[in-house]
C-alpha cells in the first residue's frame, strides 16, 4: 500500500526526524513554551479549517494546505512571519494542486473576512499581488515538493481488509484530521498514522467491533502486518497530548501568545 508512496518526493525528502522538526521551533521557544507554541498551532489550524469551509474546498484540500503550513514553518519562526499570510497563501497553493482552484480574489477576501471576525490577528492588509508574491517564497520553502500523501485513502483500504468499516471509519477519519494539527505527518508515512487512527477507533469502538467481526484477532492483524510498534505508541501519544492541550485550549489565550512571541528583544528595547 505504501510503496508508491516511498518513491515520491514526500517519502524521499520530506519526511523529517523529530530532532529536526524540535531544532526549528527554537526561535519561537525563546519567547513561548512548547505549549503556547501548540495553542498556536491549533489557532491556525483553525484558520486553515475555517477558510477551506468558506471556499467550500474538499477535506484534502485543507489536509495538503495543513502540511503546507507545517512545512513552511519548519524553514521559518512564527515569530518573523505574519501567519494568517501564509495560511491564505497554502489555501491557495493548495487548491491549484489539488485541481480545485480557487480565484485569488477569493481567497483574499475571505481571509480577510476570517481575520476581522477572530479580531486575534489584527488586520489582514494583504491584496492579490502579495499573495501571488508570496507563493512564490512559499514554493521555494517547500522545495517545490507540492505533492502530498494523506493518510485517507491507506486507512480506507486497512478498514476494508479488516471488515469494520461500519464500526470505525467515523472514529478513525476524524483521528486522522486530529493528526494535521500535530507534527505527524512531518516526521511518519501516512500509512503508520492511518494504523494508529484504526488502532485507536477500535479501543474507542470494542464493543461495536465485537458485534461487526466476533472474532477479528486484532494483534495478531498488526504482528502480520510487521510494522514498528514503537511508531504507532508514538504517533499515538502525539495525537493524545493534542487532545490534553485542545481541552484546556481557549480561543481568547491567543492574543497574549502572539504579544510575547513578538515582544522586542532586550537589546531592541536599549535603543530608545
Amino acid at each position: 500500500m505504501a510503496t508508491n508512496f516511498w518513491e515520491s518526493s514526500h517519502g524521499r525528502h520530506w519526511l523529517l526526524h523529530r530532532s529536526s522538526v524540535l531544532q526549528a521551533r527554537c526561535k519561537d521557544l525563546k519567547y513561548i513554551t512548547d505549549r503556547e507554541l501548540l495553542k498556536l498551532g491549533l489557532h491556525y489550524s483553525n484558520y486553515l479549517l475555517r477558510l477551506g469551509k468558506k471556499l467550500g474546498v474538499r477535506q484534502q484540500v485543507m489536509a495538503t494546505a495543513s502540511v503546507y503550513f507545517k512545512r513552511f514553518f519548519i524553514k521559518n519562526a512564527f515569530r518573523n512571519t505574519d501567519p494568517p499570510l501564509v495560511v491564505a497563501t497554502c489555501m491557495y497553493l493548495a487548491c491549484k494542486i489539488e485541481e480545485c482552484p480557487q480565484h485569488i480574489k477569493n481567497v483574499v477576501t475571505e481571509m480577510r473576512n476570517l481575520v476581522h471576525e477572530t479580531r486575534i490577528d489584527g488586520p489582514f492588509p494583504y491584496e492579490t499581488f502579495n499573495l501571488a508574491e508570496f507563493e512564490f517564497y512559499l514554493m521555494e520553502d517547500l522545495d517545490f515538493y507540492m505533492i502530498i500523501y494523506h493518510p485517507y485513502r491507506p486507512l480506507t483500504q486497512y478498514l476494508k481488509l479488516l471488515g469494520i468499516e461500519k464500526s470505525c471509519i467515523q472514529a478513525a477519519w476524524f483521528i486522522v484530521n486530529d493528526t494535521y494539527r500535530t507534527d505527524a505527518l512531518l516526521i511518519y508515512p501516512p500509512h503508520m498514522i492511518a494504523l494508529t487512527a484504526i488502532l485507536m477507533s477500535c479501543v474507542m469502538n470494542e464493543e461495536h467491533i465485537k458485534q461487526e467481526k466476533p472474532h477479528l484477532d486484532l494483534r495478531a492483524w498488526f504482528a502480520d502486518l510487521n510494522i514498528n510498534m514503537e511508531e504507532i505508541a508514538c504517533i499515538t501519544q502525539e495525537i493524545l497530548d493534542l487532545w490534553q492541550v485542545w481541552d484546556e485550549y481557549d480561543e481568547t489565550q491567543v492574543s497574549s501568545i502572539l504579544r510575547k512571541l513578538r515582544a522586542p528583544q532586550p537589546q531592541q528595547l536599549s535603543r530608545h
